[in-house]
């Protein structure tokens, strides 16, 4: 082998103090993802614990933060929220927010069905849909954008107290999205094939509605 072939001493130098270099940032990237990890889980079971005392009770079942390397995601397999006082509830099922390294401040959120509330003077809900997702534009001190969108949503009174269940609406998709404007908040919306069951208007048949 002749000089020329040989690799210079500087430049083996160099390659190996870039491997250590690349070895030592992934260690403290890898501890930093583990430390936020960790951190977002206890700050997030304190929010929850936070709610339960006089006669209120929240539950997020199963939390975990999960991800690594590249995102973190926040699961829970169902929520819930009761006020004794206020006589309310809600209910929801599996709950996925995943955002990623690169995209911080964009958050996005799978829900699932379905969403069961209670509130006086009103009839117990049933709202269920094939996809729920929310998307989040992070921004301080309100978000800049907060939107939700559904595919095959629809509602009926909640059948759990033994009652037949009355069927209230269903539409093909439905989109909202509210952001803020100085003190006031903007909606825009629209939905898709909604058709009104005639039993929640007395009796009353509208065709199939888009707006």
């Amino acid at each position: 082998m002749t000089s020329n072939d040989e690799r210079p001493p500087n430049f083996l130098r160099r390659l190996f103090w870039l491997g250590v270099f690349i070895v030592v940032l992934f260690g403290l990237y890898s501890a930093g993802w583990f430390y936020l990890a960790d951190k977002v889980k206890s700050e997030a079971g304190k929010a929850v614990a936070e709610f339960n005392g006089n006669g209120i009770e929240a539950d997020c079942v199963n939390l975990t933060v999960s991800g690594y390397p590249l995102s973190f995601a926040v699961t829970c397999d169902s929520l819930a929220y009761q006020d004794d006082s206020r006589n309310v509830a809600a209910s929801l099922g599996s709950l996925k927010a995943v955002t990623h390294i690169t995209q911080i401040l964009s958050p996005g959120a799978d829900l699932q069905g379905p969403l069961r509330t209670s509130v006086p003077g009103m009839a117990p809900l049933w709202i269920d849909w094939d996809n729920l997702r929310a998307n989040v534009k992070l921004s301080w001190p309100l978000p800049r954008r907060v939107s939700l969108e559904a595919e095959a949503l629809s509602a009926q009174t909640d059948p759990a107290d033994g009652t037949d269940p009355v069927e209230l609406f269903s539409a093909g998709t439905a989109v909202g999205e509210l952001r803020p404007n100085g003190q006031d908040i903007d909606y825009a919306g629209s939905f898709t094939d909604l058709e009104i069951d005639p039993g929640a208007i007395d009796g009353r048949v509208l065709p199939p509605l888009d707006g």
